[in-house]
């Protein structure tokens, strides 16, 4: 017989179990298949170390080994939920001849698996059949700290951000029936485990990169800037995104947002293996240009067992080349007064469509929008215009906004400060002392009378004048 020099160079990871069988499932059985049940459990199990040791990349071999076969009668239910100290694990088999109330499946609490499985006179469609062993190795995987990869699916009709269904890798913790395939997430979380106890939620914690990050960049890779990140949730078994994401965010020069907390909500109670989410949906919209990805749980930890703890995962939301975009490339000036031309000079990259306009926008601190100018073309240009009236001084910004496609460049910083007071054409009475003058701009305060010119004040006052000032000629107060 020919046997792996490496197969024996592992160590042999050996685990005792107690199976119980109930009492009419075994009586079925044996009469089926003409052998005691203690054989047809023993050939069973075979089958399930010969499953889990088809993976070459464990670093040990498995050997699940049963001590000790027993059968009950009464409710296979109240067999699993009790304890079994001289074992590490106990499989309790029901062939449900009656129907229990509890579903079957990893009972971590009791360290049993609860092999719940419909009789057959059909052997292949039976609790021994090749179907229920792939599902009892299933089982065995969540004994030694495996997750159900299946519990990060999307079902595209439950997707109301985009439509789109998310399959999860091909694994026997995903879809065990025929199915021997043992995945590299969850091959990593069992070489983790080893033939160790699992006490608490260390095991599934633990493995998370130093940071996760998100970035977008375009088509050659670099970094994006103005590109608005959201994150959707999916929650364990839901087959389906949350409509609300817990993150919105417009990212820097740098392209990357860093997240301050653990997205996943690791040791929160109350969830499937304490962590609160399963996957995530991420939206990136740059322009008017969307792209999609998916963060599961998986490939996340994957970075921590490939690189290490000190490892960093960093989600790509990679724009295609097709993305036009516009950069402003100067301004006249940073600082202005009301009424002031600018002049933004600005470029572009991409395609732009023909019948294109390029729109030259002010937007002041309360997000109301002036339009400037407005060009025609698909090539950079320079557009001007004469700034907006404040009665106080504003931090604005300027932006250059296209239409085909909805294009925005990155936006550029300028102040725009209230414009100086003008006083213009005075008419006045040297025999009253009466002068009446018209004002435009700003904010100032008149000499020698003292009267507060607010700014909202753009129609004529009047003030009173000594005799000695009758000659008076207009000026521009500061």
């Amino acid at each position: 017989m020919g046997f792996s020099l490496a197969l024996y160079a592992k160590p042999v990871w050996k685990f005792s179990v107690v199976v119980a069988v109930e009492k009419q499932t075994a009586d079925f059985y044996q009469t089926m298949l003409k052998k005691p049940i203690s054989q047809i459990v023993r050939d069973q199990m075979a089958t399930v170390n010969a499953n889990i040791n088809s993976a070459s990349n464990f670093n040990g071999i498995y050997n699940f080994e049963v001590d000790s076969i027993y059968v009950f009668n009464g409710p296979a239910q109240a067999e699993a939920f009790r304890a079994h100290p001289n074992y590490q694990y106990c499989v309790v088999i029901d062939g449900k001849f009656t129907e229990p109330t509890v579903g079957g499946g990893w009972y971590g609490n009791y360290q049993t698996i609860y092999h719940s499985w419909p009789w057959s006179t059909d052997f292949a469609s039976g609790p021994f059949g090749p179907g229920a062993t792939d599902g009892l190795t299933h089982e065995f995987g969540h004994a030694r700290g495996a997750v159900d990869i299946y519990g990060t699916r999307v079902e595209g009709v439950k997707n109301p951000v985009n439509g789109q269904t998310f399959e999860p890798v091909n694994s026997i913790m995903n879809f065990p029936y025929g199915n021997i395939v043992w995945d590299e997430y969850t091959t990593h979380l069992l070489n983790s485990t080893a033939d160790g106890p699992i006490v608490g939620d260390q095991w599934i914690i633990k493995p998370f990169p130093r940071a996760i990050n998100l970035t977008a960049v375009d088509a050659q890779g670099k970094p994006l800037e103005g590109a608005l990140l959201e994150v959707y949730p999916v929650d364990w078994f839901s087959y389906s995104v949350n409509p609300t994401p817990v993150l919105r965010y417009t990212t820097t020069p740098f392209g990357t947002y860093v997240f301050g907390t653990n997205p996943f909500q690791p040791s929160t109670s109350g969830y499937p293996w304490t962590m609160r989410y399963s996957n995530f949906l991420i939206k990136a919209t740059y322009n008017s240009v969307v792209v999609y990805k998916w963060m599961p749980l998986y490939e996340v930890q994957n970075a921590y067992f490939q690189n290490g703890a000190n490892s960093v995962y960093n989600a790509i939301l990679q724009f295609p080349a097709e993305t036009p975009a516009i950069q402003i490339t100067s301004l006249n000036a940073g600082n202005f007064n009301a009424n002031d031309p600018i002049t933004v000079s600005f470029s572009t990259e991409g395609t732009f469509e023909q019948g294109n306009t390029f729109s030259l926008h002010i937007v002041d601190e309360r997000n109301n929008t002036f339009v400037l100018q407005t060009v025609a073309g698909t090539q950079g240009a320079t557009l001007t215009g004469l700034l907006p009236m404040f009665t106080s001084s504003q931090l604005c910004k300027v932006r250059i906004v296209s239409s085909k496609p909805v294009v925005q460049s990155s936006d550029y910083g300028i102040v725009i400060h209230p414009s100086q007071l003008t006083l213009l054409a005075p008419t006045y009475n040297c025999q009253s002392g009466a002068i009446r003058f018209n004002t435009s701009g700003g904010m100032a305060q008149l000499s020698p009378s003292r009267h507060q010119v607010l700014p909202e004040q753009i129609q004529p006052i009047t003030s009173v004048w000594s005799k000695s000032n009758c000659v008076m000629t207009p000026k521009r107060f500061p």
